[in-house]
Order: C-alpha cells, then sequence, then structure tokens
C-alpha cells in the first residue's frame, strides 16, 4: 500500500517537474525581446543546458550500472548535451574563426545526435506517457530552432524572414526545447529515485559505504547535529539520533534494524511493505549466541538500546513473564517492534520497557538481572558519551551477572559514518576497570576487518563475568 502511495507521489512529483525549467525558459525568451543585453538570456539557456547536461549523465550512469552495458540512447543524448554546452562555450569567447562551426555545424550535430536518441526511446515503453510527450514536443522545439538557425547562417534564407528574426526566432524555440527536455528528464529522475530499482537501491547503498561516501554523510550529519544543537543546547548526542531517526521513520523510510518497514540493501529509499513477515527471523543469530549465559528460563534479562526488538523478541519468548527489560532513549523504537510481535505473546509475557533515565535505570538495577546485553548501540556512541553509556550498564550489573556488549574497536578512536563511531579498545577497558574493579573481561572479534581512512575496525564482543575476579 505505502509503495502505490510513493508511485502516486510520483506521478504528481513529475507534473511538477515542468514548471521550472519552464520559468527559466520563459524569462530567457523575455529577455531576448527586451533591451537587456543578451547574454543574460544565454546565461539562463546555458543553465538549461547544464542540467540536461547533469540529469542525463546521472541517468546513463545509473542506467549502465543496471544493465551492466552501456546505454546507447542515454550516451547519444550525453554526447550531445555537452557538444551543445563546448559550443555555447565557444560562442561566448566570440572566436570570428570558429563562429560559423559553433553555430551551423554544432547544430546540425547536436540535432542529428538527439533524433537519433529520442525516436527510438519514444517508442519504448520504459518511459511515462508524460515524459515521451515531452521529449517529442521538445525535438519538435529543437527542429524549428534547428531550421530556423541555418536560416540565419550562410546555408539558406528564408524568404520572408529576415537575418535579425531568424536569430530571434531561433534563440526562443531553443530555450523552449531545452526547457521540455530538462523537465522530461527530471521527471525520469523522481520516478528512479521514488521507484528505487534493485540495482540503484544496491548502487546507492555501494555509493555510501565508500570512504568518500561515507565522509560526505559525516560532514552532513554534523550540519545537522549543529542546527538542532541551536534548539536542544543540552540535549546529547543520543537524543538527536532518536530524533533523526524518527523523523526517517516517519517518512515512511527503512532503516535496517529499526522501524516497521522492511529493509533491503536494495531499497534504501523506499520500504518494502511492513517488516512482519521477516520479523520472526531477524536477529536469531545473534540472540542464539547471547542466549548461551542464560542459566534458565527464569533469568531476568535486560536489553539496553532494545530497539525495534530484533534480538528482544526472541528473549521474550524463551523468558518467563515479567523477566524481559527493554530500554531505550524513545518509546517509539520499542513500540514499533512491539507491533510486530503476535499480541498473545506480549500479554502472556508481559514484557517491560522503559525510556532511560535515572528512574528507569534504577528499577531496572531493583530487579537484579541476570543478563545485560546491548548491540548496534556502541557504535552509534559518540567519545564524549561512552562513558556514560557503560556506567550506565555496568551499574545494573549484580555479583552473578553477565553482559554482552557489541561495538566496533580500533587502536584509536575514529568516526567511520554519520553515526558511527569506532573506539579504542583500552579506553573501554579502562573504563570498565573505573567502574567495576576486577571484573572478568573477554574479548571476541565477531567479524571480518572493516577499513576507513587507513585505520583498521574490528567488530568486537565484549563479555563481562561479575562474579569472575581477576
Amino acid at each position: 500500500m505505502r509503495i502505490e502511495k510513493l508511485r502516486a507521489l510520483s506521478e504528481n512529483s513529475m507534473l511538477a517537474a515542468i514548471a521550472p525549467p519552464l520559468l527559466i525558459a520563459l524569462l530567457a525568451i523575455v529577455l531576448q525581446q527586451s533591451s537587456v543585453p543578451r547574454f543574460y538570456s544565454d546565461d539562463l539557456q546555458v543553465l538549461l543546458g547544464m542540467l540536461i547536461a547533469l540529469s542525463v549523465s546521472i541517468i546513463t550512469f545509473i542506467r549502465w550500472h543496471q544493465t551492466g552495458k552501456t546505454p546507447r540512447i542515454w550516451l547519444l543524448l550525453l554526447i550531445g548535451s555537452y557538444v551543445w554546452l563546448a559550443s555555447e562555450i565557444v560562442d561566448s569567447l566570440d572566436y570570428p574563426s570558429v563562429g560559423i562551426i559553433s553555430q551551423n555545424g554544432v547544430a546540425i550535430g547536436v540535432w542529428l545526435l538527439t533524433l537519433v536518441a529520442i525516436l527510438p526511446a519514444i517508442g519504448r515503453g520504459y518511459l511515462t506517457p508524460a515524459a515521451k510527450s515531452l521529449l517529442t514536443l521538445g525535438l519538435i522545439f529543437q527542429t524549428v530552432s534547428f531550421i530556423f538557425s541555418m536560416a540565419r547562417g550562410s546555408l539558406f534564407r528564408i524568404s520572408f524572414v529576415s537575418i535579425a528574426q531568424a536569430l530571434n526566432i531561433s534563440e526562443d524555440f531553443e530555450a523552449l526545447a531545452l526547457a521540455t527536455y530538462a523537465s522530461s528528464l527530471i521527471m525520469i529522475l523522481i520516478l528512479i529515485a521514488l521507484e528505487i530499482s534493485k540495482s540503484t537501491g544496491r548502487l546507492l547503498w555501494d555509493v555510501i559505504n565508500t570512504t568518500p561516501g561515507r565522509a560526505i554523510g559525516i560532514i552532513g550529519e554534523d550540519v545537522s547535529w549543529l542546527f538542532w544543537k541551536l534548539s536542544n543546547p543540552r540535549a546529547p548526542f543520543s537524543k538527536f539520533y532518536a530524533d533523526s531517526i524518527e523523523r526517517k521513520l516517519n517518512r515512511g523510510r527503512p532503516h535496517k534494524t529499526l522501524g516497521q518497514y522492511a529493509f533491503s540493501r536494495d531499497s534504501v529509499i523506499v520500504g518494502l511493505g511492513d517488516r512482519i513477515k521477516q520479523f520472526p527471523e531477524e536477529g536469531l543469530n545473534k540472540y542464539n549466541y547471547i542466549a548461551q549465559f542464560l542459566r534458565s528460563p527464569d533469568d531476568t534479562v535486560v536489553d539496553y538500546g532494545c530497539g525495534s526488538l530484533r534480538i528482544g523478541q526472541h528473549f521474550i519468548k524463551s523468558q518467563v513473564s515479567h523477566r524481559f527489560w527493554g530500554l531505550d532513549v524513545t518509546d517509539r523504537f520499542y513500540n514499533d517492534g512491539l507491533a510486530l510481535i503476535p499480541p498473545e505473546v506480549v500479554d502472556t509475557k508481559q514484557p517491560q520497557f522503559r525510556k532511560i533515565d535515572a528512574s528507569s535505570l534504577a528499577e531496572v538495577r531493583a530487579s537484579e538481572p541476570d543478563l545485560l546485553y546491548s548491540v548496534a548501540v556502541m557504535k552509534h556512541v559518540p567519545p564524549g558519551e561512552l562513558e556514560v553509556y557503560w556506567q550506565n550498564m555496568l551499574g545494573l550489573l549484580r555479583p552473578g551477572a553477565t553482559a554482552v556488549i557489541y561495538g566496533e574497536i580500533s587502536d584509536t578512536g575514529i568516526r567511520n559514518a554519520a553515526k558511527n563511531w569506532a573506539h579504542s579498545r583500552n579506553e573501554i577497558l579502562a573504563i570498565i576497570e573505573r567502574f567495576t574493579p576486577g571484573v572478568s573481561v573477554e574479548i571476541e572479534i565477531s567479524g571480518g576487518p572493516m577499513f576507513f581512512a587507513g585505520k583498521r575496525i574490528d567488530p568486537t564482543v565484549f563479555i563481562l563475568r561479575m562474579n569472575n575476579k581477576i
């Protein structure tokens, strides 16, 4: 249902895409008919040409990624758009010796390239009717512009039109052609973005996870964090993190571990329906590993940073009533998870949930937990809040309890994504020793290494046993 709504939204967005290029073209035409110097209207046409070149470049790259081969139609349009831009630059330099080439030769070449590319595209089924109509209209406008462009050159004359009139007609229809082409390309890009295909989604995910992609994400996150702090000066990063993810979920965007919408690396923008079918299988690997530290179904289990209960759902089912506690910085995350668990399970097991604060921590501590775990949380904790994160968890552990904490570790702390940090192993061990001296700590590497900015990052599990003294 949500995908259908997004498809309807895409149709409206595509129709709205007509307006900006058309307004620019109309402004260019008005300027061409006025006493304002002509280079102002020329600049507007170059702006439209740059928009076309950028759009067709992105589409060409996406089509190449999707099909694994060079898309001839988009490549022809790509060549034509850049040839046209180059000719406009030549015109602006006003070289008399090459003026006839830029006026006539380039016009013929670009018109032929566009004709060969657009005619087959119009007859194919993958373009929307609106995009086909605009491409057809653009080709008509470009053809009129081409004819009158030739008439003002040295090839032929139109008897009833002066050279000055031919120039005006050619420029006006060129602006209209550019506007309609730009609108059609923007429509296609909107459709690609909103109905993100399998291969395009994978492409976006691959780009996001490159070193440059992560670096750009870090910069963008810092800007958002800065503006958010203006209205929340004393709030920690964890609150900013929760707010930003909630906004994403409210827009129907999928998340790897949170919310009710199914996530796939092939679809990072549009949720693939709700995740209720795949949810029972999520988190099983982590659950099977952590559950080995349970002694019986009577053990009290705490999920610190429980999120949407991918792992917690399995402990809720395995433990007796009232033996599961879920803690997080916002109730939105675990409420989404509860909606994915059968109601009869929730009614029978009566899991307990709290937002993390001093009173809830005291309440959980009084329940004397036997097992505490925290998965995919520490990597979202910035260095300045790392000590509070560990202090909160360690303060919940009684003698005999076990804690299993997942994180990402490097020799020196490093921020490796917009909301991710890899922390120093020694710094973590120092914090643990400061708050729970003598606790037994085991460290296991839980996956293959990652690399960012030349540094190695290891997924790591810290296992703390409160009953074993060093």
